[in-house]
């Protein structure tokens, strides 16, 4: 039979042949009830940022506006604000770091992963699952 477990554990060793990095639960650097991992978040917007990198407090920022959407969250809008999440990280991520206050985009993804065909074929002896990660 096919579980959860071993759902989990082909996604994990799918995403480390393309580059990706597990680290288990209990060892992230968080309280378990956290939802996100500031310092990890933190680390990456001044290393893929040049205009964070330059004044690290800016990651402050963006940090405070994610934190805005996370913490706002309520039952019944859940869907609406993982939207405003998506807009913020793939779509509407400027924020005002360049010279005289001009907006600049802030990247949060060093790549961006696709599954780009996830298959379940049903067996008798349980189910089969093909992943295919691609790297955009």
């Amino acid at each position: 039979m096919f579980t959860e477990y071993d759902f989990e554990e082909l996604v994990c060793k799918t995403l480390a042949k393309n580059g990706w990095r597990y680290v288990p639960a209990d060892q992230l650097p968080r309280k378990h009830s956290d939802v996100l991992v500031e310092s990890m978040v933190k680390e990456a917007l001044i290393r893929l940022n040049p205009a964070i990198a330059e004044e690290p407090s800016r990651a402050d920022e963006v940090l405070q506006q994610i934190r805005a959407i996370i913490l706002s969250v309520e039952p019944h809008s859940l869907v609406t604000h993982n939207e405003q999440f998506k807009t913020l990280v793939f779509e509407n991520n400027s924020f005002h770091f360049g010279e005289n206050g001009r907006d600049i985009p802030v990247t949060f993804l060093a790549r961006v992963m696709m599954l780009s065909r996830m298959n379940i074929l049903s067996r008798t002896n349980g189910c089969t699952l093909e992943l295919k990660v691609v790297n955009v």
